[in-house]
């Protein structure tokens, strides 16, 4: 009786885990770009930017105008970022965006070359 029980307490534990991520709330951050930076093939001037972090998702707006939408994978790293960074390939284009706060690096889609 008491191994029935743990094997119900693991399956639904792991359940919770595989279904987690789906009903995960996105993550909105405001950017200040110190300099331009090339994203997604989209210039982006120097100013503020709201980054929304949905899943593999990033959605990059001002003034509640989409700029860009890049598409990547989250890569755990073995400490939290103290800053927002952007890592640019040898095409100019970031590849990826490092999250103040997170244990985790953005590696962005097609980004580094």
């Amino acid at each position: 009786m008491r191994s029935n029980n743990l094997k119900y307490v693991l399956s639904v534990a792991a359940m919770a885990m595989m279904i987690s991520p789906a009903f995960a709330k996105p993550i909105t951050k405001i950017i200040t770009l110190t300099e331009p930076e090339n994203m997604a093939g989209t210039q982006l001037k120097q100013g503020d930017y709201r980054f929304k972090i949905e899943g593999n998702t990033v959605t990059i707006t001002m003034h509640n105008k989409v700029l860009a939408t890049l598409q990547g994978t989250w890569t755990p790293v073995d400490h939290k970022w103290s800053y927002d960074t952007f890592i640019t390939g040898s095409n100019g284009q970031v590849s990826e965006i490092r999250f103040a706060g997170q244990a985790q690096t953005f590696m962005v889609n097609g980004g580094a070359q």
